[in-house]
This record gives structure tokens, sequence and C-alpha cells, in this order.
């Protein structure tokens, strides 16, 4: 979760709409509030505008109370919650990665894409591609997302294709590729490729087989599952011992709302399950019911995972 660039006083009068709603009414609390509203026209409006955008969590508002007063619900997690409702989609598109890029999804969607050298690319949800022909050779820049690349066979011109921190290069061969938030994954379907990060030595991947890399280096090759891996082209995901952070960036990909964990430790519970991308709302209440969780849904928009 990431707190969008919303002015700040526009995020005080979210502070105060939060504290008036969930603390116990006293003569203080309203002194003071009276005091910042009459100190400026700004500060009345950006209320008004906070009360407007909290009124649309109005089904949920009781239950949100309640949890703040346990202490369960902490209001820097609402705060954060309402400033990524606050964000919107025009600041989601313009703040994506690869944002002229040649090739892209949005939530939920998937499309292929047949490139002029004869390979094709099949893209996943909320996926940006970027396709350039450098002589010699094919550059395939992935900025977000998951892809299938079905690379031709032509020794002259390699596929090369950057990806989160490294570069995956190939040749006549059929791999999968998975950017998260802390990782970048490539499994190789057919033949096989070479992965490699700057000031750093490339590592073959066979047939078979998957590897993951970072910011830090390139790990060990290990098997890979691959009807799990390629399991999302039929609107299916499958967790394997994946650490519920994991989970949840998966789940975004495929609903508009934003899911926020409100206790840290939490995203690290592991989680193996399989999903049905199309009904993300039958997902999370599914793992509510594996994890010691809850999930308040605030009416599609942003929903909170805090301990049960």
């Amino acid at each position: 979760m990431q707190r969008s660039d919303a002015d700040p006083i526009f995020e005080a009068a979210l502070e105060w709409m939060l504290r008036l709603d969930g603390e116990p009414a006293s003569s203080e609390l309203h002194e003071a509030f009276d005091a910042w509203i009459a100190s400026s026209a700004e500060h009345a409006a950006a209320y008004e505008r906070a009360q407007a955008l909290w009124g649309r969590f109005d089904i949920v508002r009781p239950e949100a109370a309640r949890l703040r007063q346990m202490g369960r619900l902490p209001r820097r997690a609402v705060l954060g919650g309402l400033a990524l409702l606050l964000a919107g989609p025009a600041l989601y598109v313009a703040t994506r990665p690869g944002l002229f890029a040649t090739y892209r999804t949005g939530v939920g969607e998937r499309m292929q894409a047949s490139l002029a050298d004869g390979s094709v690319v099949e893209l996943g949800a909320r996926t940006a591609l970027t396709v350039d022909y450098p002589d010699p050779g094919v550059q395939l820049g992935l900025h977000e997302g998951q892809a299938l690349f079905r690379v031709i066979e032509e020794p002259a011109r390699p596929s090369i294709v950057p990806a989160g921190s490294g570069t995956i290069t190939a040749l006549g061969t059929e791999f999968d590729i998975k950017i998260e938030p802390d990782r970048t994954t490539v499994v190789v379907v057919e033949h096989s490729v070479s992965v490699g990060r700057p000031g750093g030595k490339a590592v073959t991947v066979e047939e078979g087989w998957e590897v993951s890399f970072a910011d830090e280096a390139i790990g060990t090759p290990r098997q890979a599952n691959i009807a799990s891996v390629e399991a999302w082209r039929s609107d299916r995901l499958v967790f394997e011992d994946v650490a519920l952070r994991r989970v949840v960036a998966g789940l975004e990909r495929y609903r508009n709302g934003s899911i926020v964990i409100v206790d840290g430790r939490l995203g690290d519970l592991p989680l193996t399950a399989i999903f049905d991308a199309r009904h993300t709302e039958n997902a999370l209440q599914r793992i509510a019911e594996i994890l010691p969780i809850q999930v308040l849904d605030g009416a599609g928009l942003v929903t909170f995972i805090y301990a049960r």
C-alpha cells in the first residue's frame, strides 16, 4: 500500500473526520476542530470533500469505527486506504510503469500480441510490454505484470527481454515472466533462456525450471510446476506456500479496488490455494477461512485485511 500525493490540507481533513467519527466526543476535540475549520476557507472545503469520500463507505463505517476503537484497524490504515481511493484511476494510470508501452492490459484483461518477427506474446492482467527492433535482435521490455513469450528461432536476431532488475535472452524458446513487488520470476516452458543482471554472471535456465531474482542477486534455478505457472491463462490463480502479501498483489491485478493489509506481519503468512481470478471477492473470503485474518470490504473500493 502506498499513500497518494494528496495535498496536506485534504489529508488533515481526513484525519479530523476519522477522529470525530471514532473518538469519544469531548469539548476539547470539538473546539480544536472548530478552530481548524475557522482558520481557512480551504479547510472547510477540504472537510466537505472528506465527508463525501467517507460517505462512499457508509455500509462499513460502523464496523470500521468499532474496529478502530478496539485497536484492530489503526487510523493510519484507514487514511492509507482513503488515500488510495482518492488517487483514483487517473493517478494509477499516470504512475504505472511503462506508461507509453506498446501493449497494455487492464484489470482482469488478457490479450495476445503477434510481433513482426513471428513471435507471439500473451499478456496477463495489468501487464505492460514495449516492443522494439534494434539491429540485430528484438527487445521486449516487460514493465509490469505477467506474460508468456513464444520466441521464434532466428540466431541472427536474439530476443532480449528486460524485466525487473534483470535481462532474459532467448532463442527459439517459450517462457513465462512474472513481475512482483519483491521479485521477478522466469519459468522456461521450452528449450532454455539466459538470465543476467548488470555486473553479475548470467544463469542458464533449462526447460521445466524456473529462477527468481531481485535487486540483490539471481537465485538458484529450481524445478517448476508448469501447469500452475500457466494457470493464469485460464483465469486461475495458483499459490503454493506463498506469502499473503504476494497473494494480495496477485489478486489486485484482477480487481479495481485496493487491498490494504493493516498489520505488516500478516503479510508474511504462507498460503496454499487455487482461486478463480474472475471472483476475487470469493478468494478473499476463502483466505479468511484459511488464515487467522478477517476481511472488511469497503463497498468494493478499498478492502482491509486485519488479524482475527
